[in-house]
């Protein structure tokens, strides 16, 4: 049954068993007017699966009995919901599934999924997940190259080279186009490696188009912002808006708009709002980390979040996050004083200001010779994963001033040729990335390029910023703090322009959302 309306298009379907007349079957799927033509794909996708069919175009060769494919299919289901008791039964189930049917590819691709989503409670036991889901993947592969969660999860895996995860998430999405999770898992590889992959956005656009109540298609816009595409990201918004059922997640997407807009009180209220109906999972990774992040953004409290999947010492983290710096006698107590103090760049990242602006830089140094013998130590770390890309320019600046400030000045003239290189790397990619604009900004602040450092500022608002930065990372925002990085470079005129309207309007958005009773 097709229904049009002005603004939404929904597609209804049954299916009934003929011998007992049961239904096996029923579901309504909803889109914007633009994108109905999805809604044939999706509806067939969820009818197949529920009668056990492959979505993918492939067939499966493989036996398995009736009655563990159907413990398969639950499994899948319980993943779907990304519920932390759901992803251990879910785990459970297909360890037996597998355990009977050794040669059920699907089914252990299924068991690297379950392992990879595994909720944790510290690093060792993360690790463990992520090399279980690594070695489990690859027996599927070695069953069927096909098998295609174990290509999605091989796709996401550190372990793996960029290239070779690029290329297997790619060959997911050829093989079920139709998988709005291959397309995001995609778009967040490509974005992870921008300098050598393909446009994110539009491996984003294509989670919104097949599926805009799909909760990964939630994060489109942000990634489109930070492409300064904020029409584009506007629009998917409007999508997701359109297609909504649930009145929680039309709410959302205009929480999203508000906040793409700089209204960030109006974006507090409306996610507050859709909090009261939304499923736990859905506030879990829809709007409990936004709203923590606009919060930050106001210089609000941030309330603690036990049930939040979080990176390990998130507690460290937020610390790091409200500008508070551990003495030396608790990084001792946490294994960061000296070498392990570079084993999370997150960590390292949210720290290197605060060393700077507390006047700890000889302590600093002392950690980063405890870990680096020589430069070449430093450049593998920066290499790790690939991502030296967006360690370099992100921490070199700070390691610049802390060497300048203990007379380490060969020390402080290597990294600033590692930053320029990376900076240059970012400018012929031509990525279109707010971090292409943000790691020249920090190379010319630690140059003393005023000139070039305003113009930079002056580009950041058309990327949204600092509002689209749902989920911040520790260079995004420290232009707007008291970063030493930037005392050459913040009272320029032409920076005042652009950052003394933004602060008016987070003293603003601050008291209104103080007047809400956050």
């Amino acid at each position: 049954a097709l229904n049009v309306e002005a603004d939404r298009v929904t597609l209804s379907a049954r299916l009934i068993e003929a011998e007992n007349k049961g239904n096996v079957f029923n579901e309504t799927l909803s889109s914007a007017p633009g994108a109905a033509q999805t809604l044939p794909l999706r509806t067939a996708r969820a009818i197949t699966t529920a009668l056990g069919r492959p979505v993918a175009n492939r067939l499966s060769q493989t036996p398995v009995a009736a009655s563990d494919f159907r413990l398969y299919l639950t499994a899948l289901g319980l993943i779907a919901t990304r519920g932390d008791a759901q992803r251990s039964a879910a785990f459970e189930i297909l360890e037996e599934v597998t355990q009977r049917n050794p040669q059920f590819a699907d089914g252990w691709a299924g068991l690297a999924k379950a392992s990879f989503l595994l909720p944790y409670m510290d690093a060792d036991e993360r690790a463990a997940n992520l090399r279980r889901a690594d070695q489990v993947a690859r027996k599927a592969l070695d069953l069927d190259p096909d098998a295609l969660d174990a290509l999605k999860i091989l796709g996401m895996l550190d372990s793996v080279a960029p290239d070779q995860r690029l290329a297997y998430l790619k060959r997911a999405t050829e093989l079920d186009p139709g998988d709005p999770e291959a397309w995001f898992w995609r778009s967040m590889t490509q974005e992870e490696f921008v300098l050598q992959a393909q446009d994110p956005v539009e491996s984003a656009a294509k989670v919104v188009a097949i599926d805009p109540l799909w909760a990964g298609s939630w994060l489109s816009s942000e990634l489109a912002a930070s492409f300064g595409r904020l029409d584009e990201a506007r629009g998917f918004e409007e999508s997701i808006a359109q297609a909504a059922v649930a009145p929680s997640t039309r709410l959302m997407a205009q929480a999203r708009q508000a906040q793409l807009d700089g209204d960030l009180s109006r974006f507090v209220a409306l996610t507050r709002q859709a909090q009261r109906t939304q499923t736990e999972t859905e506030r879990r990774f829809g709007s409990k980390m936004p709203l923590m992040m606009a919060q930050r953004l106001l210089d609000l409290p941030v309330p603690s979040q036990p049930d939040m999947a979080m990176e390990p010492k998130s507690e460290l983290h937020m610390r790091l996050a409200d500008g508070n710096l551990p003495s030396r006698p608790e990084l001792l107590r946490e294994g960061l004083a000296g070498a392990g103090f570079w084993e999370n760049s997150d960590l390292v990242k949210m720290a290197l200001p605060l060393f700077i602006s507390e006047g700890r830089e000889a302590e600093l140094i002392r950690y980063y010779d405890a870990a680096f013998e020589s430069r070449e130590d430093f450049l593998r770390l920066a290499a790790r994963e690939g991502q030296a890309h967006n360690m370099i320019p992100s921490v070199s600046p700070y390691l610049v001033l802390a060497f300048r400030e203990l007379g380490r000045e060969e020390d402080a003239a290597w990294h600033t040729v590692q930053m320029r290189e990376q900076v240059e790397r970012w400018k012929a990619a031509d990525t279109g990335s707010i971090y292409a604009v943000i790691y020249e900004l920090m190379f010319a602040a630690i140059e003393g390029d005023q000139p070039r450092a305003a113009a930079m500022v002056q580009k950041l608002p058309e990327y949204g910023w600092p509002y689209s930065m749902a989920h911040m990372t520790p260079t995004t925002l420290t232009l707007l703090r008291d970063d030493p990085l930037y005392d050459s470079v913040r009272d320029l005129p032409e920076v005042r322009a652009v950052i003394d309207p933004i602060r008016a309007n987070l003293t603003k958005e601050r008291e209104e959302v103080l007047a809400l009773g956050v």
